[in-house]
């Protein structure tokens, strides 16, 4: 895979931030969960990413290249259904 196909973002959560490449095509909820679990969340949990810049909630069917996601660009990860 290239370059050109792959975006990083950097993903922030309670737990620490950290910075990862995913190929374009991935969708919202998968990166959601790996940066989760490789964040020190439980595996098998409900995960959301926020945009910093807009405060927007990213639908989790949708690939991270379809919000036009830029690369750098900050993300904040989010446990659901925990009522936190």
């Amino acid at each position: 895979m290239t370059k050109e196909h792959e975006i990083t973002v950097t993903i922030e959560s309670g737990r620490g931030t950290q910075q990862f490449i995913f190929p374009m095509q991935t969708k919202v909820q998968e990166a959601a969960n790996q940066a989760a679990v490789a964040l020190g969340y439980p595996a098998g949990g409900k995960y959301a990413l926020f945009r910093f810049s807009t405060k927007e909630e990213l639908e989790g069917e949708r690939t991270l290249v379809s919000y036009k996601i830029e690369d750098g660009e900050v993300l904040a990860l989010s446990e659901t259904g925990t009522g936190v």
